[in-house]
């Protein structure tokens, strides 16, 4: 995840902003390995620049599909009854040295009518290109968001809908979606249809009750019992609330992928406990809810540095098994949780 980190430019939700203030650069770099966030970027770029009905000064280029020349000739044209144009060429990695040789020409003549567009999943910087890209143009980071970042992107999302998170219902909705960007932005959505409550300076609140009322409640419910059954090491309770997520559909690595994350928090929130943090200290640090940090404060007390490092451990071995092993996936569900309820002696998985 470190890789990501170090990726400079603005994020999306930063570019809205900035459109909002000022009139769109003419030469946009949007760079990185994640489809929402450039498809994100493309979009406030053209609703900024020409608007999304204007088919006639919007155009968009596959650099593994179209030609060169196509492109440059796009770029050279001149916009129609409006103030500018903009022209996307999608996949620039993809075009062959020539190509980039070309279009690194091209940008020292950019018409000051047209607004370019280029995104790249990686970018060689020995090429010129790239060099010229990240050193001249608005560079949009379309890099994975780190785990710290998704509060203030889903943020940033509710407000662009009107809506409001309380911080607890922005930590449970984060919890029960996942990382997916696309998925937790359908169910902002969704709360946009379908929840009421109370306004606040022209924004929909959204509280942890109202959150619950809109989404799936009985598999989000059970998702957060898991993770407090197993932060007590309720091993039956645990057990029969695996039991009911698989029955929902719940894949078993997704399972596996929850306890991760709510173990590497435990461990995380031991460290600092230990170093005398308090539950406060702990929701700034782990970018959480203040009730969930609370929860974490109570649940380290029981487990010692070591047990926590090797209920780690358990969930990589679970993960490799349910990727690859020979077990039944449910069994190997269950002896995680049997384990990280400190039930078995020893592991139960076997390695594959």
């Amino acid at each position: 995840m470190s890789r990501y980190a170090s990726t400079p430019g603005l994020r999306p939700h930063d570019l809205r902003a900035a459109l909002k203030k000022a009139p769109p650069a003419p030469l946009y770099f949007c760079l990185g390995e994640e489809p929402y966030l450039i498809a994100q970027a493309l979009d406030l770029l053209r609703a900024g620049t020409v608007g999304p009905d204007d088919v006639f000064n919007y155009q968009r280029f596959d650099a593994g599909e179209a030609s060169i020349t196509d492109m440059l000739t796009a770029v050279d044209t001149l916009p129609a009854f409006a103030e500018r144009r903009l022209v996307v060429i999608a996949h620039a990695d993809a075009l062959l040295a020539e190509a980039q040789a070309a279009l690194l020409a091209a940008l020292d003549t950019l018409s000051s009518t047209t607004c370019l567009a280029i995104t790249a999943a990686k970018a060689d910087q020995r090429r010129r290109l790239f060099i010229r890209l990240n050193q001249h143009a608005t560079v949009v980071n379309c890099q994975p968001l780190l785990e710290r970042e998704l509060p203030g992107w889903l943020a940033a999302q509710a407000a662009a809908l009107e809506l409001q998170l309380e911080p607890d219902a922005a930590h449970a909705l984060i919890e029960q979606t996942g990382s997916s960007l696309h998925a937790l932005v359908n169910e902002l959505e969704k709360l946009k249809l379908h929840a009421g409550g109370n306004s606040r300076a022209g924004r929909t609140v959204i509280t942890l009750d109202a959150l619950q009322a809109v989404a799936s409640r009985e598999r989000d419910r059970s998702i957060f019992e898991l993770t407090d059954a197993v932060g007590q090491r309720r091993c039956a309770a645990a057990l029969s609330i695996v039991r009911r997520l698989l029955d929902q559909g719940e894949q078993p690595v997704g399972i596996t992928v929850m306890l991760t994350r709510h173990l590497r928090r435990l461990w995380l929130a031991k460290a600092a406990r230990d170093a005398g943090a308090s539950p406060a200290d702990l929701s700034r640090r782990l970018a959480v809810a203040p009730r969930y940090a609370e929860t974490l404060s109570r649940q380290v007390a029981g487990f010692t540095a070591d047990e926590l490092r090797q209920g780690l451990a358990h969930c990589l071995t679970a993960d490799a098994q349910l990727k690859g092993g020979r077990l039944p996936k449910d069994q190997v569900v269950d002896g995680l949780i049997l384990e990280l309820c400190g039930k078995l002696p020893g592991p139960l998985m076997v390695t594959p």
